[in-house]
């Protein structure tokens, strides 16, 4: 079965049978890394599809573990889909406790938003932060040095937008001169 083939199952396999998923998606990773050529973009949508398995099924801390330990060789992602994937394991950070991992996740995430230039992909980046910093508050989890972390991404993203503001104006005066 070629690639084409074995992601159509595996996305197939997604929403039927998510274990299968992971495992069919597992599989197609390990042979891509086993090969003596693995095309970046095709390791790529393998891990992407794993992570999503794994998403579903609630196997929170494998999942993490795949987006925050980079893959042994070259991996490409399209930026909309490593958006979804850290801002996913932002969440599944929340879920297993590993909350000094949400900001700096969810940061990526805003991050790769920003690249698209999709107002509303920035704007569920920002809220997606909010939400698992407030849900990890509320938890009680945010302790020791991670008290302040929501002020600390409200003022990161404040940050940002002024930067924004600053730059579209540099390159206006820019034009302009």
């Amino acid at each position: 079965m070629d690639f084409a083939d074995r992601m159509t199952a595996i996305a197939k396999a997604l929403d039927a049978d998510p274990e299968e998923a992971a495992a069919l998606a597992q599989g197609l990773e390990e042979e891509l890394l086993a090969a003596d050529d693995t095309d970046p973009v095709e390791l790529g949508w393998a891990r992407d599809y794993r992570v999503r398995a794994l998403h579903r099924l609630g196997r929170h801390r494998e999942g993490l573990a795949l987006v925050t330990t980079p893959p042994p060789r070259p991996m490409a992602l399209r930026s909309r889909n490593a958006a979804w994937l850290h801002s996913v394991a932002a969440e599944m950070a929340t879920e297993v406790g590993e909350v000094a991992q949400i900001r700096p996740l969810i940061a990526k995430a805003l991050d790769l938003r920003l690249q698209v230039d999709d107002a509303e992909s920035v704007r569920m980046a920002v809220e997606t932060g909010i939400a698992l910093l407030r849900r990890a508050e509320r938890g009680g989890a945010l302790t020791g040095a991670l008290v302040g972390e929501l002020d600390r991404w409200l003022d990161e993203v404040e940050a940002r937008a002024y930067a924004e503001r600053y730059l579209a104006l540099i390159d206006t005066l820019a034009d302009a001169a």
